[in-house]
Formats: structure tokens, sequence, C-alpha cells
């Protein structure tokens, strides 16, 4: 810094001096010098003395760190260094500590330097703690740099290394930095500790959580409320609800975080009910819910149904004065929409003094669900005129209210919108999906396609929805045309995908191509084998006359068969009959459903087309006796004041006959 920088003003000083040290070159021994040779700083015992003789005054006498901001830290630490004057350790301490707190990366990167420059990068405190600021900062590179040089290593930058990691997603990576740190005998703190659960539960690594619980066990920390709260996240989060149970009972303090995740967790398990019965449980024991808690619940009435634990649970609510919040409007909202309750849904969407684009869409999203397509077309004008901006779920369940509307003028309109929205952002897969479907189910493949063609990205559930749409039309030769086209651009299909491919197959009569598929599907361990596939095949193998060979595929697939597999069969039996077979599916099907007509008559035909007369009166026999002995549905109408009772299959009395003509 050969240039004097008293005449210039300390922004501009700052500048000046800010472009000396970046032209400095770093020696062999780690120490930094100027271009023009000034005289080396090296921070041996007799530079410190010379130092601290030239010291006028602590940092803390320069720098108030409560007034000052990061830029005036940095032009002042500049101005020290112009003058030659080097902070005690404890004042670099404490801005290393007001730059950790205000995240500022410039002044960062400048107290880097400035450390480096002084040689205090070396330093214990020093060191562990720039690491942590440089990684408060984002500034991961520079972080791993002062890492490396570090002699003595505290568990401090250990735990933000961590922590970094799991924040970025690199959970391996802060599962690695744990090891390395037990490698380099650092013992961990509870901060470490928590870092490290959060980064299992992130990826839901049940096994790498449990031995971190482990560990904590022998350094006794497991009664730790931090702790306790963050392993019961992840176990709840791991669907482990014994661990949770275990854990949450063994807590000293069950607050309203210990009971949110226990809930979550039975809800996340699907047990509704103990979730319900543990939402009960923590009111009584005077734990008042939270958002979260009471977004659970209602979660857990929809899942069953619970139309009245629903109720009680929203007089609670109404009882706290909670009922308005945005978030618990929304989830009571959708599980009144779930338990079919739409008026009870309507009243809380009108009673909300702020509704967003969820509370929309939800309540449309009920109506279309139940058919009202006209009410939820209405919902969805109004949310425009309210200025509210649709989003993907928007129109994709508005798009299935226009689905099943006579008049398709509505959903053009929509398509229209839709177009109209993806020139400003991007629009995701599952709206343009739903056009797909919209116009499949119509009837209008073209249209399906030219959306489908239109798209930029395609993901795989768009090309289900087309194959799905040509497959219910008929259009078998379309079908395979795409199947040919994803394995052609490297689109790997899943279950839908194979169970189209089937289905077009056995509707087809195309045995062989039908085999290929489904030993493809066997083959493919990405996907779920299910009972539709099976079914398939068996009506394949059955449409075909092999019959044993369908007869054998269900007894030996890896779940019972279900009615419409041995009705499928008996169908097959009909066709080409097979009455021994045919028999055995027929008393398979009254096990599963000892009423069911159609086998009855199909078994009656078998018997009939095989001149089996005596059989064939059996069958007839018995399903008279069954529909004997089923309780007929019973109706009534009210003619004249008087009201009739009647029974299906009733003949009407001679004073119904003249009822019409009236």
């Amino acid at each position: 810094m050969t240039e004097d920088c008293s005449s210039l003003s300390k922004g501009d000083a700052a500048v000046k001096a800010h472009n000396d040290m970046d032209t400095t070159s770093q020696t062999p021994n780690g120490t930094y010098g100027s271009h023009d040779k000034k005289e080396q700083l090296v921070l041996d015992g007799k530079a410190m003395s010379l130092i601290s003789a030239k010291r006028k005054a602590l940092l803390y006498d320069i720098i108030d760190l409560e007034s000052c901001n990061a830029i005036t830290v940095k032009e002042r630490l500049l101005m020290l260094i112009q003058e030659e004057e080097i902070p005690s350790i404890q004042s670099i301490i404490s801005i290393i500590q007001k730059c950790r707190e205000s995240r500022h990366q410039m002044l960062a990167k400048f107290l880097h330097q400035f450390i480096c420059f002084t040689g205090l990068d070396n330093l214990g405190d020093v060191g562990n703690d720039l690491v942590g600021a440089l990684l408060e900062c984002k500034i991961t590179d520079l972080a791993q740099q002062v890492f490396s040089k570090l002699e003595v290593r505290t568990e401090f930058p250990w735990t933000y290394f961590i922590r970094e990691y799991t924040e970025h997603g690199q959970v391996e990576l802060a599962v690695s930095m744990f090891k390395q740190m037990k490698e380099d005998r650092v013992a961990a703190s509870k901060f470490t500790y928590v870092a490290l659960l959060k980064a299992c539960t992130k990826i839901k690594s049940l096994v790498e959580g449990q031995i971190i619980h482990s560990e904590i066990l022998k350094v006794g920390l497991e009664n730790d409320y931090y702790i306790g709260n963050v392993l019961l996240d992840l176990y709840a989060k791991c669907g482990s609800l014994p661990e949770v149970q275990n854990v949450f009972e063994r807590l000293r303090v069950q607050d309203v975080v210990s009971w949110t995740s226990l809930i979550s967790g039975y809800v996340e398990k699907g047990l509704d009910k103990d979730a319900v019965h543990c939402f009960e449980q923590m009111v009584e024991k005077g734990t008042f819910p939270d958002e979260r808690v009471f977004t659970c619940v209602l979660k857990a009435c929809r899942s069953i149904g619970t139309r009245e634990k629903g109720l009680e649970v929203h007089a609670f609510l109404v009882t706290e004065e909670l009922e308005n919040d945005l978030i618990i409007g929304n989830s009571l909202i959708d599980m009144y929409v779930k338990c079919g309750l739409l008026l009870e849904a309507k009243d809380v969407f009108d009673s909300m003094l702020v509704k967003d684009v969820v509370s929309w869409t939800t309540l449309i999203s009920g109506f279309a669900e139940n058919g009202l397509s006209e009410a939820a077309i209405l919902m969805y004008t109004s949310m425009l005129e309210q200025g509210l901006i649709p989003n993907d779920n928007t129109f994709a369940t508005t798009l299935k209210a226009c689905m099943i509307m006579p008049d398709r003028e509505p959903g053009r309109r929509l398509h229209a919108q839709i177009q109209a929205m993806s020139c400003i952002r991007s629009l995701d897969a599952f709206a343009v999906t739903a056009l797909i479907e919209m116009y499949a189910k119509w009837g209008c493949m073209e249209d399906a396609q030219q959306v489908f063609e239109t798209m930029k990205e395609r993901d795989l559930i768009c090309w289900n929805a087309l194959i799905t749409g040509y497959s219910e039309q008929g259009e078998y030769g379309a079908v395979f045309q795409l199947l040919d086209r994803m394995k052609q651009e490297g689109i790997p299909p899943d279950e839908v995908t194979y169970l189209c491919a089937l289905t077009a197959c056995s509707r087809g009569d195309l045995l062989d191509k039908g085999k290929l598929y489904f030993n493809a599907l066997l083959e493919d361990r990405g996907t779920t084998v299910t009972i539709k596939h099976y079914n398939c095949m068996v009506d394949l193998l059955g449409n075909a006359g092999y019959l044993k060979e369908a007869l054998n595929m269900l007894k030996s697939m890896p779940f019972p068969p279900d009615l419409v597999a041995w009705i499928t069969l008996l169908a097959s039996c009909q066709k080409w009959g097979n009455v021994e077979i045919g028999r055995q599916a027929f008393e398979a099907i009254l096990k599963l459903d000892e009423t069911h007509v159609s086998a009855f008559h199909a078994m009656f035909n078998i018997y009939v087309d095989a001149n089996m007369w005596e059989e064939a009166k059996k069958i007839e026999v018995m399903r008279l006796n069954m529909e004997a002995g089923k309780t007929r549905p019973r109706s009534s109408i009210e003619v004249d004041g008087l009201t009739h009772v009647f029974v299906v299959g009733d003949r009407p009395p001679s004073s119904f006959n003249n009822m019409w003509e009236a």
C-alpha cells in the first residue's frame, strides 16, 4: 500500500486498501507481501511485541460492534491494516461472530483475506470460528480451505459442516463428516447429534438414525429435550411407531412439539383413529394444540370419514377462535369435502376472512368430485373475478368438472386460458395431463394428441394419460405406436403403462404380444405387479382357449384371486364350453359372493350348452332360493295422501294402473 490514503474518504480508503490487498502474493511460509516489497508482517514473538506496542487501542475502542454495519467494519479493518495495527484475538473473534450473525458474504470474504494476511487462520479459536462464519455465509469452498489447514479442530466447525451438508441435501457427506469427526476423537455436542438426526430424517434413513440414537444413549443425552423431539420427528417420518412411542414416553417434558410428532407419525402411517385418540389425550393433559396438530387431526378425520370427530374438532376451533386461521380453515374445507359434507365445506369457506388459491381449489375439487360440475365452474369463475391466479391444481380440478359436463364449451375456454397462462409461466405437467384426460374422455383423441405434442417436457403420467385414452376408445394400434415411441425415447414404463398395454392386448386378442408385455413386467424390478395385471392375462388366455393355463395362473399368482378374476375365467369357460373349469370358477365365486346373479346365469348356460339339464335345473333352483332369501329393497310413494310401501319385484296393485292417466 504505497499511496497515502489519509486524504481519501473512508469508503475510498477501503476500496484502495482492498485493491492493494488483492495485489499481494502469498509467500511460501503462509504470510502475505505486497509487490512493492513492503516489509512483511510475520507474527512471531518479536513482531507481536512490536504490534502490541504500536497498537493505540483495542479494537473495541475503534469499532462499536453494536452500531457498525458490515461495510463499516470492513472499512475500519482496512484502515487498521494501513496503520499496521493488528486487533487482539478476542476482537477478531468478536468480528467473526458479527459476520456470522449478519451473514454478509462480502464481509466474510474480506475477513477471510484479513485473517490470512495476519497469519491468524491457523490459530485454533480464530480458524474454527471463521469456518462457521464462512459456512453461515454460504462460502463453502473457503470454509473447506480453512478447515483443511486447521491443526486443532473443535466440535464447532464439524457441526457446522454437518448442518450445511444436510441443508443442501448432501446427507451422505454429512454422515461421512461425523465418521471423520469420530476418527479424529472430537467429542460431539448435542448440536452435532441434532444436525445428524435431521440429516437422517431428510432421507428417511432409519438405520443410520438408530446408529446415531445409540451414540446418544452412550453419552447420556437421551433425556435432552431438543434431541428427544428431533428423535421423535425422525422415527415418525420413517414410520417406526414403536420407537416413536418409546421416545415419547421417556421424555421428561411432553410439549406441543412432542405431541405433534406423535400425532403426525400416526397420520403418516395411516393410523388415523390412533391419531384422533392421541389428540384427545393431548387436550385432556392440558397441552394446547398448534396449527400443525389441528391440520394433522383434521387430515385423520378426513381419511376415516369421521364426521362426528371432525365436527368436534371444528367446534373446539370455534371455541378457541381459531377457525379463521387460513391453514386451519383450508384443512377444515378439505376435511368436509372428503367426508361429503359440501354444505359445511361451503359454510367454512364463506366464513373465512382471508382465502387463498388453496381455499378456492379445495372447494372446486369437492364440487367436481361429487359431480357438481356447474358449481365447480362457477366457483372457478368467481375466483378469477376476485383477482386470484389459478395454480396447476386449480386447472386440473376444474378440468375434471368440465370433463363430465354435456357442454364442452367451458372445457375449451379453460384450455385457452391455460394456453395463455403458459405464455406467462411454466405450467406443471399435472395441469396439462388433465387436459389430455378431458379430451380423451370426450373421445377427441386428435385434440388430446395435439396437447401432448405441444408439451415441452413429458413425464410418464402424460404418456399414460394418452395411452389410456386411446385404449378406452378402442384405438389399440395407436396404443402400441405410443408404447414403441416411449421405448425409443427411453421412457421406462410403470405399472399403469403395462396395464394399458395388457388391456389393449386383451381386447384385441393379441395373446403373443400380451405374453411379451407380461414377461417384461415380471422382469422389471422397478414396477409393482398387481392383481389387475394378472386378471388381464387370465382374460387373454381364457379368450384364446387356454383355460388350464388361465386356471394355473390364478392358483400360482402371489395373491388370492379376486371376484373379477374368477368371473373372467367363468366367462371364458362359457365361451369355450368347458364344464369342469367352469364349475371350479363358479364354486370359487360363491365363496366370495354367494349372491352373484351373473355367475348363476353363466353356469346355467354352460350346463345347457353341454346338454346337462339336471345340473342346469339345480343351478336354477339355487338361484331362485338365493333370490328368495335376499332381503329385497323397499321403497314407498305417496299418492292422494296415502303412502304405499312396496319391494322390488312386486306387482303394482290395481289402484296404480290409472295413476299415470290422471
